[in-house]
């Protein structure tokens, strides 16, 4: 095997790794989000401010390039907007 290949090899791995960790605490937070009874705002942020700081943890460990860091924000708020969003929406109508 290519020195070049090995090393492709082994950062596909640290990816995949990487982002199972991410889904991991997207996960955990999207289970939270539909337990039953729905949780208050206030406990929402809360748990959603702690997996977002284990998720910059993670990056800071780990070396990931800052824009990483993000990427747990950029995801629930894509979620946000297309899942719960509209379900709020079709509730008030």
């Amino acid at each position: 095997m290519s020195k070049a290949r090995r090393l492709r090899r082994q950062q596909e791995r640290a990816v995949a790794q990487h982002v199972s960790v991410l889904g991991e605490l997207l996960g955990r937070f999207y289970t939270f989000l539909e337990k039953k009874p729905k949780p208050s705002d206030d406990e929402v942020r809360s748990e959603f401010i702690r997996q977002e700081q284990k998720w910059k943890l993670y990056c800071l460990n780990n070396h990931l390039n800052p824009r990483a860091s993000l990427l747990f924000n950029q995801e629930v708020a894509q979620s946000w907007k297309s899942r719960y969003a509209k379900q709020n929406t079709q509730i008030q109508n």
